[in-house]
């Protein structure tokens, strides 16, 4: 009996390794993958046959809609791009007040083309973040709180007093 509790508990605590680690290479390389053909492939290839946590799930699809960068393919282009926005606004469905997964939307939906329409939600989303990351370094970890708060500086779209809010919390 007891073994059997210790052999589940094991199973589980590896689990929760794996899926830590794969968040962390996701946050850190995430980049990578729209300037990586072979890496982009490898990861998406990795997570494809992986069992997700749902932020991975959407950390996913942006990576499959990242990959219509890498095709010239219209076709296929589109196929990469639903699938992975697919992905994403479910793993969204599932945790709607998830900050790093709206941060992943929102990114998306300001780095695509404007004719594939996808931009409902950059308001409402840069809003919701900007409430919310105070309260999530701890949860983030410091570097992912930093980088998704200093991208939003950078690339979000933000008004000056969105921004000076935004840099306040890179002082604290």
């Amino acid at each position: 009996m007891i073994k059997s509790v210790l052999c589940t508990f094991m199973v589980f605590m590896c689990f929760v390794i794996s899926a830590q680690v794969h968040l962390i290479e996701l946050r850190t390389n995430l980049d990578k993958v729209q300037s990586n053909k072979e890496y982009a492939i490898k990861l998406y290839n990795e997570l494809q046959s992986s069992a997700l946590t749902t932020v991975e799930m959407g950390y996913l699809g942006v990576i499959e809609s990242m990959l219509a960068t890498h095709t010239n393919d219209p076709m296929k282009k589109i196929s990469y791009f639903n699938a992975g926005k697919n992905n994403l606004e479910n793993s969204i469905l599932k945790l709607p007040n998830n900050t790093e997964l709206r941060y992943l939307r929102l990114m998306l939906q300001l780095n695509i083309p404007s004719v594939l329409g996808y931009s409902k939600n950059i308001e409402t989303d840069r809003s919701f973040i900007i409430k919310t990351i105070a309260h999530q370094k701890n949860e983030l970890g410091k570097e992912q709180y930093l980088r998704m708060v200093t991208t939003l500086i950078e690339n979000g779209d933000c008004s000056n007093a969105e921004q000076i809010q935004l840099q306040k919390l890179t002082r604290e």
